[in-house]
Protein backbone atom coordinates (compact mmCIF):
# COMPACT_ATOMS: atom_id res chain seq x y z
CA UNK A 1 0.00 0.00 0.00
CA UNK A 2 1.20 3.80 -0.86
CA UNK A 3 2.92 4.95 2.01
CA UNK A 4 2.64 8.81 2.72
CA UNK A 5 3.98 10.60 5.47
CA UNK A 6 2.79 13.80 7.45
CA UNK A 7 5.56 16.25 8.38
CA UNK A 8 4.79 19.30 11.01
CA UNK A 9 6.24 21.40 14.17
CA UNK A 10 3.50 19.49 16.54
CA UNK A 11 4.31 22.65 19.63
CA UNK A 12 3.07 25.46 16.81
CA UNK A 13 -0.31 26.52 17.48
CA UNK A 14 -3.42 25.48 15.71
CA UNK A 15 -0.92 22.47 13.76
CA UNK A 16 -2.15 19.33 15.56
CA UNK A 17 -5.90 20.52 14.25
CA UNK A 18 -4.66 20.80 10.56
CA UNK A 19 -2.73 17.35 10.67
CA UNK A 20 -5.61 15.44 12.12
CA UNK A 21 -7.94 16.57 9.58
CA UNK A 22 -5.70 15.97 6.62
CA UNK A 23 -4.96 12.42 8.59
CA UNK A 24 -8.48 11.63 8.23
CA UNK A 25 -8.80 12.70 4.44
CA UNK A 26 -5.67 10.83 3.43
CA UNK A 27 -6.04 7.48 5.46
CA UNK A 28 -8.90 6.34 3.57
CA UNK A 29 -6.97 6.37 0.89
CA UNK A 30 -3.40 5.29 1.42
CA UNK A 31 -0.70 4.32 4.94
CA UNK A 32 -0.27 7.50 6.99
CA UNK A 33 2.30 8.08 9.67
CA UNK A 34 3.05 11.50 11.20
CA UNK A 35 6.16 13.14 11.83
CA UNK A 36 7.28 15.70 14.38
CA UNK A 37 9.93 17.66 13.65
CA UNK A 38 9.71 18.70 17.33
CA UNK A 39 10.95 15.38 18.43
CA UNK A 40 13.21 13.10 16.97
CA UNK A 41 12.87 11.53 13.36
CA UNK A 42 14.31 8.08 12.21
CA UNK A 43 17.44 8.01 10.37
CA UNK A 44 16.08 5.21 8.34
CA UNK A 45 12.38 6.09 6.47
CA UNK A 46 10.51 4.46 4.01
CA UNK A 47 7.88 6.75 2.08
CA UNK A 48 6.49 6.94 -1.12
CA UNK A 49 5.82 11.06 -0.25
CA UNK A 50 5.83 13.44 2.45
CA UNK A 51 3.61 15.95 3.53
CA UNK A 52 4.82 19.14 4.80
CA UNK A 53 2.02 21.02 7.07
CA UNK A 54 3.44 24.98 8.32
CA UNK A 55 5.09 27.76 6.71
CA UNK A 56 8.34 28.26 4.70
CA UNK A 57 10.80 27.88 7.52
CA UNK A 58 9.09 24.13 8.38
CA UNK A 59 9.72 23.36 4.19
CA UNK A 60 13.14 24.39 4.76
CA UNK A 61 13.51 21.69 7.41
CA UNK A 62 12.08 19.64 5.48
CA UNK A 63 13.78 19.27 2.96
CA UNK A 64 17.21 19.16 4.71
CA UNK A 65 15.78 15.98 5.97
CA UNK A 66 14.14 14.58 2.71
CA UNK A 67 16.32 15.25 -0.20
CA UNK A 68 19.08 12.96 1.05
CA UNK A 69 16.92 10.31 1.78
CA UNK A 70 15.37 10.70 -1.83
CA UNK A 71 11.83 11.27 -0.40
CA UNK A 72 9.94 13.89 -2.29
CA UNK A 73 6.96 16.49 -0.65
CA UNK A 74 4.20 18.34 -1.20
CA UNK A 75 4.60 21.68 0.91
CA UNK A 76 0.72 22.65 2.45
CA UNK A 77 0.73 26.08 3.43
CA UNK A 78 0.05 26.87 7.12
CA UNK A 79 2.41 29.78 7.42
CA UNK A 80 2.15 34.07 6.63
CA UNK A 81 3.74 33.97 2.91
CA UNK A 82 3.81 30.65 1.75
CA UNK A 83 6.49 31.25 -0.59
CA UNK A 84 7.50 27.23 -0.90
CA UNK A 85 4.77 25.96 0.46
CA UNK A 86 2.40 26.89 -1.79
CA UNK A 87 -0.50 24.05 -1.68
CA UNK A 88 -3.61 25.31 0.35
CA UNK A 89 -4.61 23.01 3.06
CA UNK A 90 -8.28 22.25 0.85
CA UNK A 91 -6.16 20.95 -2.22
CA UNK A 92 -3.67 18.71 0.27
CA UNK A 93 -5.70 15.21 -1.01
CA UNK A 94 -6.35 16.70 -4.51
CA UNK A 95 -2.47 17.48 -4.68
CA UNK A 96 -1.50 13.97 -2.89
CA UNK A 97 -3.41 12.31 -5.58
CA UNK A 98 -2.02 14.27 -8.71
CA UNK A 99 1.76 13.21 -6.93
CA UNK A 100 1.47 9.24 -6.71
CA UNK A 101 -0.76 9.14 -10.06
CA UNK A 102 2.25 10.89 -11.87
CA UNK A 103 -0.54 13.45 -13.23
CA UNK A 104 1.65 16.00 -11.20
CA UNK A 105 5.14 16.73 -12.32
CA UNK A 106 7.73 18.04 -9.55
CA UNK A 107 10.03 20.81 -9.20
CA UNK A 108 13.34 19.52 -8.85
CA UNK A 109 15.06 22.00 -7.08
CA UNK A 110 19.22 22.13 -6.17
CA UNK A 111 20.21 22.02 -2.94
CA UNK A 112 23.69 23.38 -1.67
CA UNK A 113 25.98 21.19 0.25
CA UNK A 114 28.73 23.35 2.88
CA UNK A 115 31.66 22.65 4.70
CA UNK A 116 33.96 24.34 7.02
CA UNK A 117 37.50 23.54 6.93
CA UNK A 118 40.47 24.32 9.19
CA UNK A 119 44.24 23.43 9.20
CA UNK A 120 43.48 20.41 11.22
CA UNK A 121 40.24 19.04 10.37
CA UNK A 122 37.10 19.56 8.24
CA UNK A 123 34.04 19.78 9.89
CA UNK A 124 30.86 18.45 9.36
CA UNK A 125 28.49 18.69 5.87
CA UNK A 126 25.65 21.33 6.13
CA UNK A 127 23.20 21.61 3.69
CA UNK A 128 20.83 24.12 2.60
CA UNK A 129 17.49 24.69 -0.02
CA UNK A 130 17.87 28.27 0.18
CA UNK A 131 21.46 29.92 1.00
CA UNK A 132 24.45 29.15 3.02
CA UNK A 133 25.53 32.83 4.60
CA UNK A 134 28.70 34.18 6.34
CA UNK A 135 28.18 36.40 8.59
CA UNK A 136 30.14 38.04 11.91
CA UNK A 137 28.75 36.49 15.14
CA UNK A 138 28.07 39.94 16.57
CA UNK A 139 25.93 42.18 14.62
CA UNK A 140 27.18 45.06 13.11
CA UNK A 141 31.07 44.03 13.06
CA UNK A 142 32.65 43.78 9.94
CA UNK A 143 34.17 40.75 8.46
CA UNK A 144 36.25 40.18 5.52
CA UNK A 145 35.76 37.46 2.63
CA UNK A 146 37.69 36.80 0.01
CA UNK A 147 36.17 34.97 -2.22
CA UNK A 148 37.48 31.83 -4.94
CA UNK A 149 35.52 29.92 -7.55
CA UNK A 150 37.40 26.81 -8.99
CA UNK A 151 40.49 27.60 -6.93
CA UNK A 152 40.92 30.92 -8.58
CA UNK A 153 40.75 34.11 -6.41
CA UNK A 154 37.47 36.42 -7.84
CA UNK A 155 37.74 39.16 -5.05
CA UNK A 156 38.13 40.51 -1.88
CA UNK A 157 36.19 42.62 0.58
CA UNK A 158 35.03 44.02 4.00
CA UNK A 159 31.40 44.01 4.90
CA UNK A 160 28.48 42.30 6.72
CA UNK A 161 29.34 39.40 4.87
CA UNK A 162 28.18 36.99 1.89
CA UNK A 163 25.35 35.20 1.17
CA UNK A 164 25.98 31.83 -1.23
CA UNK A 165 22.12 31.18 -3.03
CA UNK A 166 20.16 28.31 -4.70
CA UNK A 167 17.98 29.40 -7.44
CA UNK A 168 15.22 28.85 -5.32
CA UNK A 169 17.06 30.81 -2.41
CA UNK A 170 16.63 33.96 -4.85
CA UNK A 171 13.96 35.13 -3.47
CA UNK A 172 14.83 34.83 0.24
CA UNK A 173 17.69 36.95 1.63
CA UNK A 174 19.39 37.04 -1.10
CA UNK A 175 16.91 39.15 -2.46
CA UNK A 176 16.50 41.48 0.32
CA UNK A 177 20.14 41.90 0.09
CA UNK A 178 20.10 43.31 -3.84
CA UNK A 179 20.40 39.86 -5.74
CA UNK A 180 19.05 38.67 -8.86
CA UNK A 181 15.63 36.38 -9.08
CA UNK A 182 15.74 32.91 -10.31
CA UNK A 183 13.83 30.81 -12.02
CA UNK A 184 13.72 27.87 -8.91
CA UNK A 185 14.92 25.08 -11.69
CA UNK A 186 17.89 26.19 -12.80
CA UNK A 187 20.99 24.86 -11.48
CA UNK A 188 22.84 27.57 -10.60
CA UNK A 189 24.71 29.68 -7.44
CA UNK A 190 24.18 32.68 -6.34
CA UNK A 191 26.78 35.11 -4.92
CA UNK A 192 25.78 38.31 -2.87
CA UNK A 193 27.85 40.24 -0.53
CA UNK A 194 26.00 42.14 2.01
CA UNK A 195 27.14 45.47 2.64
CA UNK A 196 30.56 45.35 0.22
CA UNK A 197 32.26 48.41 1.95
CA UNK A 198 33.11 49.21 -1.76
CA UNK A 199 31.55 50.09 -4.98
CA UNK A 200 32.79 47.59 -7.12
CA UNK A 201 31.29 44.27 -5.40
CA UNK A 202 28.19 43.31 -7.77
CA UNK A 203 26.34 39.87 -7.30
CA UNK A 204 27.16 36.82 -9.72
CA UNK A 205 25.37 34.14 -11.23
CA UNK A 206 27.62 30.96 -11.54
CA UNK A 207 27.49 27.30 -12.86
CA UNK A 208 25.96 25.10 -10.57
CA UNK A 209 29.01 23.16 -10.96
CA UNK A 210 31.57 25.52 -9.77
CA UNK A 211 33.09 24.93 -5.94
CA UNK A 212 32.81 28.39 -4.25
CA UNK A 213 34.95 29.24 -1.43
CA UNK A 214 35.33 31.65 1.13
CA UNK A 215 38.09 32.55 3.14
CA UNK A 216 37.46 34.54 5.77
CA UNK A 217 38.97 37.10 8.72
CA UNK A 218 37.69 39.04 11.27
CA UNK A 219 39.09 41.40 14.08
CA UNK A 220 36.95 41.65 16.78
CA UNK A 221 34.58 38.21 16.25
CA UNK A 222 34.18 34.78 14.92
CA UNK A 223 32.57 34.31 11.70
CA UNK A 224 28.74 32.75 11.66
CA UNK A 225 27.94 29.97 9.02
CA UNK A 226 24.63 29.77 8.58
CA UNK A 227 22.59 27.46 6.38
CA UNK A 228 19.15 28.15 5.74
CA UNK A 229 18.71 30.64 8.33
CA UNK A 230 18.30 27.67 10.65
CA UNK A 231 21.21 25.78 11.23
CA UNK A 232 24.71 27.69 12.74
CA UNK A 233 27.84 26.80 13.25
CA UNK A 234 31.10 28.73 14.01
CA UNK A 235 34.26 29.50 11.94
CA UNK A 236 37.65 31.21 13.44
CA UNK A 237 39.47 34.01 11.47
CA UNK A 238 41.19 32.46 8.54
CA UNK A 239 39.19 29.36 8.16
CA UNK A 240 37.89 28.89 5.29
CA UNK A 241 34.17 27.94 4.08
CA UNK A 242 33.75 25.41 0.78
CA UNK A 243 30.05 25.19 -1.33
CA UNK A 244 28.91 23.36 -3.96
CA UNK A 245 25.66 22.22 -5.05
CA UNK A 246 24.44 18.87 -2.95
CA UNK A 247 24.51 15.23 -4.53
CA UNK A 248 20.67 14.88 -4.23
CA UNK A 249 17.91 17.46 -4.96
CA UNK A 250 13.96 18.40 -3.46
CA UNK A 251 11.39 17.20 -5.16
CA UNK A 252 8.59 19.67 -4.67
CA UNK A 253 5.14 18.80 -5.87
CA UNK A 254 2.96 21.94 -6.32
CA UNK A 255 -0.87 22.72 -7.03
CA UNK A 256 -0.90 22.20 -10.94
CA UNK A 257 -2.10 26.22 -11.24
CA UNK A 258 0.93 26.97 -9.13
CA UNK A 259 3.88 29.13 -11.06
CA UNK A 260 6.94 30.82 -10.07
CA UNK A 261 6.21 33.96 -11.59
CA UNK A 262 2.41 34.20 -10.53
CA UNK A 263 3.91 33.77 -6.88
CA UNK A 264 6.33 36.57 -7.76
CA UNK A 265 4.07 38.47 -8.66
CA UNK A 266 1.53 37.94 -5.64
CA UNK A 267 3.60 37.60 -2.73
CA UNK A 268 6.57 39.97 -3.51
CA UNK A 269 4.41 42.74 -5.34
CA UNK A 270 6.70 42.46 -8.87
CA UNK A 271 5.93 44.59 -11.47
CA UNK A 272 2.71 45.88 -9.89
CA UNK A 273 0.76 48.77 -12.07
CA UNK A 274 0.36 52.23 -9.94
CA UNK A 275 -2.33 53.91 -10.43
CA UNK A 276 -0.85 57.39 -11.10
CA UNK A 277 -4.27 59.25 -11.49
CA UNK A 278 -5.52 58.20 -7.90
CA UNK A 279 -1.66 58.91 -6.52
CA UNK A 280 -2.45 62.41 -7.77
CA UNK A 281 -6.00 63.05 -6.58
Amino acid sequence: MTRVGLFARMSREGVTGHVDRQLRSLKRLYRVEVFDFDGTLPEELDLDLAVVLGGDGTLLGAARYLAPRGISAVGINLGRFGFLAGCDASRCVSVVEGALSGRLKAVSRSMLSARILSEDAEGEKMSALNDVTLTASVPAHMIGVALLINGTKVCAFQGDGLIIATATGSTAYNLSSGGPLVSPSEDVIILTGLAPHTLSIRPMVISGDDVVEAQVSARHSDIAVTADGQVARIVSPGGLLRVELAPFRFELYEDENWSFYSVVRSKLGWGMELNYAQDSD
